[in-house]
């Protein structure tokens, strides 16, 4: 019975820390700040560059810095280890629900169950794999061509 109370107490326990957690993400409003605060920044870096340095730096590289690369920034990355962290806790507490708690509670390993728990994380990671270097090349032609209508708008004004 106490090894059921502390698996349902682990499991339950992290849940209205996470809840409060995402609410003060939405309340604090981190995306939106941290946008600003790079944009902000890009563009103090930019007028601290000499006159000859900002001549070199296309109105259009600055411009796609400032919305396009800010934004998978805080969006891709910085807003996604919430989610992350989340998922990694609850394959660890399965994790160790069936390879620690049913030994210790006398019970056989059930495969059908941890197998399963095995696996995932293998072929996800396989799966990111391949697919990074065919989703990089999709984004570096995309890139590339925002690059180029910045640059044909930049030729135009």
């Amino acid at each position: 019975k106490r090894a059921l109370l502390f698996i349902a107490s682990a499991i339950l326990l992290p849940l209205p820390v996470l809840q409060i957690l995402k609410v003060c993400i939405c309340r604090l409003k981190v995306d939106g700040l941290s946008r600003k605060l790079l944009q902000k920044n890009l563009l103090r870096r930019f007028l601290n560059f000499s006159d000859r340095s900002r001549d070199k730096l296309s109105e259009g590289d600055l411009l796609l810095a400032m919305t396009r690369d800010v934004e998978l920034l805080v969006g891709n990355g910085y807003m996604n280890v919430m989610p992350f962290f989340s998922a990694a806790c609850q394959l660890v507490l399965s994790t160790t629900l069936q390879f620690v708690f049913c030994p210790a509670l006398g019970e056989a390993l059930r495969w059908d169950a941890a197998l399963p728990l095995l696996l995932f994380p293998v072929t996800l990671l396989l799966a990111l794999c391949v697919g990074h270097r065919r989703i990089g090349r999709l984004l570096d032609r995309q890139g590339n061509k925002m690059y180029k209508l910045c640059q044909h708008v930049g030729d135009t004004a």
